[in-house]
């Protein structure tokens, strides 16, 4: 019992270090800025203006434009996506006539290809899509149908796509996306995922009946988590009770293996569950899964 003790005081206080030497770090980066002065970003206040989602950034990967979904609607969840440009602040329609699941996460607009496309996913005559736009050309594509679009890197070429998670049909796996040629390729499946956690999310869930929901890729485009889903089945996408889904599943799209379970809640809320797999993951893994920018022009942080 001492051993194991004094084990998970190590384990911990090493989580502590790496914490207090990494707060230390972005304390003296951001220092700069501390007299900074927060303002409205979007020109007109008499509307919604929702960034997509706390783990994307609304900035292009230059600093010089901002993306963010409009609408009039009482609800927030029609409406289009803008991009404003910082230094002329000229404020231009990049997609319009779309309906989201709902207000929370808007569209989940996000940039990609280093700034040079914007993806997000829309509802058409009832039909899910994920749709890419070049912002120079303003041509817009379909990259997938009867999915929803998870988050990937804004300097990468890749976006994870995914079935709706309350219905998802044939579409159980995860996909990536080549947000310029539109190939579609599967990485990990949902069977692969039973095989290797099915009695935890049995035991959660209720079921082995898996879909896979919610895909965040690493900056570095070679790992993602993942929430295990059971659907639901119907029709509707509106409400917590039209799937079940809980934990995060970490996977190594280089090594092809998965990494770790974090069996409920967030791995940045929780010590426990960053100290269970504190051992497993190395430092440059671990760092990376936590994405602060500094941006040069604007003297914003984003986390």
């Amino acid at each position: 019992m001492t051993s194991l003790h004094h084990a998970g005081i190590t384990v911990t206080m090493k989580v502590f270090g790496l914490l207090l030497l990494f707060g230390l770090k972005l304390h003296a980066e951001v220092g700069g800025w501390s007299a900074a002065v927060l303002r409205a970003i979007a020109p007109d206040q008499a509307r919604h203006s929702i960034h997509a989602y706390f783990n994307t950034c609304p900035e292009s990967p230059d600093a010089r434009h901002v993306l963010y979904f409009t609408s009039e609607a009482a609800n927030g969840e029609s409406g289009d996506l803008r991009v404003l440009d910082r230094t002329t602040g000229v404020e231009r329609i990049i997609a319009s006539d779309i309906q989201t699941e709902d207000a929370h996460r808007a569209a989940c607009q996000q940039w990609s290809g280093g700034g040079s496309h914007v993806v997000y996913h829309n509802l058409k005559g009832g039909e899910w899509s994920v749709r890419a736009v070049n912002v120079t050309t303003g041509e817009e594509r379909v990259l997938a149908k009867n999915r929803q679009l998870g988050f990937g890197s804004a300097t990468g070429m890749w976006v994870p796509v995914y079935g709706c998670h309350w219905n998802p049909g044939p579409h159980r796996d995860l996909e990536l996306v080549h947000v310029e040629t539109g190939e579609i390729k599967t990485v990990v499946t949902a069977a692969e995922t039973v095989a290797e956690y099915g009695a935890w999310i049995e035991k959660k869930l209720g079921s082995r009946d898996l879909t896979i929901f919610f895909p965040v890729m690493s900056p570095d485009e070679t790992k993602v988590f993942f929430k295990p889903c059971v659907p639901g089945g119907g029709d509707s996408f509106r409400g917590m009770s039209v799937s079940r889904r809980d934990g995060k599943v970490i996977y190594d799209l280089r090594e092809k293996k998965f990494v770790h379970l974090v069996e409920t809640g967030s791995v940045g809320n929780n010590i426990t569950n960053c100290a269970d797999y504190s051992e497993t993951l190395n430092l440059e893994t671990r760092l990376s899964c936590v994405q602060i920018r500094v941006s040069p022009l604007t003297r914003q942080v984003s986390c």
